[in-house]
């Protein structure tokens, strides 16, 4: 008799070990889905940002096109056209490369920031 009361206060304590367990493993998950949602919107924020900033930089090449239009249009030999086009050629790629550089590097940084924030 005190056995079988023993072994059912045996199961009883197993039970609620397993019970306890799983609420415990419930909670983790949802603070785990909760912190995975907080990284995602902030690289979701840090994204846009980063979109907007690219967007800006495509506009000042943009201007820097058009002004080189302009300047065409504005001199009348050819030499003179030749070296501002070529200085304006060259400004314009070290502004692309720039952009691309900023661009790879905000990428990264958002990665890192992302899962970093992961842990």
């Amino acid at each position: 008799q005190r056995q079988r009361e023993s072994a059912a206060a045996a199961r009883e304590q197993l039970a609620a070990a397993v019970a306890s367990h799983g609420e415990a493993l419930a909670a983790a998950r949802l603070n785990h889905e909760y912190a995975l949602k907080q990284v995602r919107d902030h690289a979701s924020v840090d994204l846009t940002a980063a979109e907007h900033r690219y967007t800006a930089n495509v506009a000042a090449a943009r201007a820097l096109v058009d002004e080189e239009r302009r300047i065409m249009l504005r001199h009348s030999t050819g030499a003179e056209l030749i070296s501002e086009m070529v200085a304006k050629v060259e400004s314009t790629t070290r502004l692309n490369m720039e952009l691309q550089d900023k661009a790879k590097h905000e990428r990264d940084r958002a990665l890192v920031d992302g899962e970093a924030r992961l842990r």
